[in-house]
């Protein structure tokens, strides 16, 4: 009976067909292996008082100094790192949002190993000032990978999370840290879930686009003993020709040791037309910086197009104001990047929920 079936299925296929067989389940449960990092320090971030400029924050975007950003919440204008000088040194160029004018030059004069660094503020047409930037969080990290790919083959999501954690510890920090982790953690596991079935048309069918990632970045806008506001940017690759930007905006107000998360309905006042009023100031604002869906002839967006309740839900809140943050793609093109719109609280008193938002004023 050996005999005859040796005679009928030759060895070799045999092998031929096991080693196929041992690929497939090896590439299966390639596809599928995961690995994790929760809570690592991946560095400090800092703030402080630029004079004539007003307060920016430091925060390390990714492992590195030269990733390492800078923001200025209160104004429109953007730092650039321009260059990396011996020992750690860096230096940054400011100009006003969507110009090419320079504004001055922010340069570290020490590395950034302390809990306070010295900085240098060169403005152009002012005087040259020194000043502080004093550590006021951890970075802390939450990493997750799924999958396997080599070269066309196989499948690899990859997802990471930054948080930056206060230093001036509140009881109600730890709410509003749970409450951020736990969103990292769902949308982890939602982004690097991978079926068998998936796995095999990787194997199956090879791609260039089978690395997806997903990166959640977070700056601290403003903070104090009662509230804090985080601005969040998800940026997801999943395949074509570049990946996708998303906004969201999380305020905090403390009540006891819970952290309550603020929506936008709870600043305004019940009965006021604040959703047509800030509509309105948003459209007239963006179409001073040029937004294109608001700019006649923008590349055959219409310039008429409306601003709803949807469109306004992605806010920060700081002393100097109310800010609407937009995702690229929503009033503008790719290429341009996205936009925001500072409404001072004076334009808008009237229709503000004073008890809640006199917390961020301070």
């Amino acid at each position: 009976m050996t005999q005859w079936f040796n005679n009928l299925i030759p060895q070799t296929a045999i092998r031929a067909g096991f080693s196929i067989s041992l690929v497939i389940v090896l590439a299966l449960l390639l596809a599928n292996l995961s690995h994790r990092d929760e809570g690592v320090i991946a560095g400090a971030c800092f703030e402080g008082r630029v004079p004539g400029l007003g307060s920016i924050q430091l925060t390390p975007a990714r492992d590195g100094a030269d990733s390492i950003q800078i923001e200025i919440p209160e104004a429109d204008y953007v730092a650039s790192l321009t260059e990396t000088k011996p020992a750690g040194m860096l230096r940054w160029i400011v100009t006003p949002r969507r110009s090419d004018e320079t504004n001055g030059f922010i340069t570290l004069k020490t590395p950034i190993t302390a809990t306070n660094v010295t900085a240098v503020w060169e403005g152009v047409g002012t005087p040259t000032a020194s000043f502080e930037l004093r550590q006021f969080a951890e970075l802390s990290v939450l990493r997750r990978k799924r999958g396997w790919a080599f070269g066309e083959f196989g499948s690899a999501r990859v997802f990471e999370a930054r948080l930056p954690v206060l230093l001036e510890h509140q009881p109600w920090h730890e709410s509003m840290n749970s409450l951020l982790r736990a969103h990292d953690v769902a949308a982890a596991k939602e982004f690097c879930s991978m079926s068998w079935a998936e796995a095999w048309d990787s194997v199956r069918q090879p791609s260039h686009g089978n690395r997806w990632a997903s990166e959640i970045s977070r700056h601290i806008v403003h903070h104090n003993s009662r509230v804090c506001s985080v601005l969040e940017q998800v940026y997801e690759y999943t395949g074509g020709a570049h990946g996708n930007v998303f906004l969201r905006g999380w305020n905090f107000l403390a009540e006891g040791h819970e952290a309550r998360a603020l929506n936008l309905p709870q600043l305004f006042r019940d009965g006021t037309p604040w959703k047509e009023r800030l509509a309105d100031l948003c459209k007239a604002d963006l179409r001073r910086q040029g937004a294109s869906m608001f700019t006649a002839g923008g590349g055959g967006i219409e310039p008429e197009a409306k601003l709803e309740q949807g469109d306004l839900t992605v806010i920060t809140l700081s002393p100097a104001g109310l800010r609407i943050h937009f995702a690229p793609y929503e009033v503008g093109s790719w290429a341009e990047g996205t936009y925001s719109v500072l409404l001072p609280y004076a334009t808008i008193e009237p229709l503000l929920a004073i008890e809640v938002v006199k917390h961020f004023r301070n």
